[in-house]
């Protein structure tokens, strides 16, 4: 059902953009669904409906390099080194690029079971997880080989967010519900296969044996999810995900028991982040407005309309009040969250 939802809403907005695709947007104002900062907040990366990956300064948000990749592109992540750019696509594949001077030479090409709808890298780099549309699978690849090595598994219909501890050691996942994964080299190994045919019989055991906790709140299928750079708290909010629709709720969860901080009731909330300090909680929402929330009171801090269409995605700059934007209006914009205040955008 799930599944069945998703695709009409982002059938129905493929369709829509037929129409009113190069009269409203113009050939580069598709929408955006995908957005990452370079470790050393360099460089904002862009993607989305046109096929393109665009890179720009961060401090000016002049374009350095653009590429063509042919697909829509629905996630991306930069390696902790900064030297490699995954890009989840619609074409059942994680493509890596490596990060030049002067431009995005193509990799590797990493099959997955489905559309990947979420990218993330571990704190080594040397693993990659890619949630998929379709069969709720997250597929974890050894980035030195180009190797799937495992995969883990929810009832779920698509895994659209993805973000791991800064220890590496655990990773957060949106599907059905917001879950906590042990990702230690000891647990995959049991839960090891280069396989993408596993059986629902084999999913099960890696589930079992890989789950730390799960957090079942309601019907409300998950849609984002981020965890503080303490590593000590995980905030999620609801809703179908990927490049559609958003929920009424934003939880927050301590890392290591899976007990509930909080809970806070908004609208339409598609994306989470923290601010770089922990001390804040950041959300976007379908109708294009930010939301600044202290997570200690559950209270509304700023909110400001930033985008004429819903927000699909949003990441703190490294240690900054920076926070960059990108949405359904085919902008990237970058603002100050503590004021609201717009640094650059288009």
């Amino acid at each position: 059902m799930i599944l069945l939802i998703y695709r009409v809403v982002r059938w129905a907005s493929l369709i829509a953009g037929l129409f009113v695709g190069a009269a409203a947007y113009g050939a580069d104002r598709l929408p955006l669904y995908a957005l990452a900062v370079s470790p050393n907040a360099k460089f904002i990366a862009t993607g989305g409906k046109a096929g393109a990956i665009n890179i720009r300064e961060a401090k000016t948000g002049k374009t350095a390099f653009s590429l063509s990749v042919g697909k829509a592109v629905y996630a991306l992540a930069f390696s902790p080194d900064g030297e490699t750019l995954a890009a989840g696509c619609d074409d059942r594949h994680v493509h890596l690029f490596a990060v030049g001077r002067s431009g995005l030479a193509a990799g590797n090409a990493l099959e997955c079971r489905g559309d990947v709808l979420s990218v993330a890298f571990a704190p080594s780099g040397s693993l990659l997880a890619a949630g998929v549309e379709g069969s709720g699978n997250i597929h974890l690849f050894d980035i030195r080989k180009a190797k799937l090595i495992a995969t883990l598994w929810e009832p779920a219909n698509l895994i659209s967010s993805l973000a791991f501890t800064p220890d590496g050691k655990t990773l957060a996942s949106t599907g059905t519900d917001f879950r906590m994964w042990d990702v230690r080299p000891e647990v995959l190994a049991k839960t090891a296969s280069d396989r993408l045919d596993l059986t629902v019989a084999e999913l099960r055991v890696n589930e079992k044996t890989a789950t730390k906790w799960q957090a079942i709140d309601g019907s409300e299928p998950a849609a984002g999810i981020a965890i503080s750079s303490d590593g000590k708290r995980v905030a999620g909010v609801s809703g179908i995900g990927g490049p559609n629709t958003g929920g009424k709720n934003l939880r927050i969860w301590d890392v290591t028991s899976g007990q509930r901080i909080t809970t806070i009731l908004s609208k339409g909330m598609t994306t989470v982040a923290f601010s770089h300090d922990g001390q804040h909680v950041i959300t976007a929402s379908d109708t294009g407005l930010m939301s600044v929330w202290n997570p200690k009171t559950s209270e509304l801090e700023k909110q400001w309309p930033a985008h004429s269409k819903a927000v699909r995605g949003i990441v703190v700059i490294p240690d900054s009040n920076q926070l960059a934007t990108v949405g359904e209006d085919g902008a990237l914009k970058v603002w100050d969250w503590a004021t609201g205040r717009l640094t650059f955008g288009e």
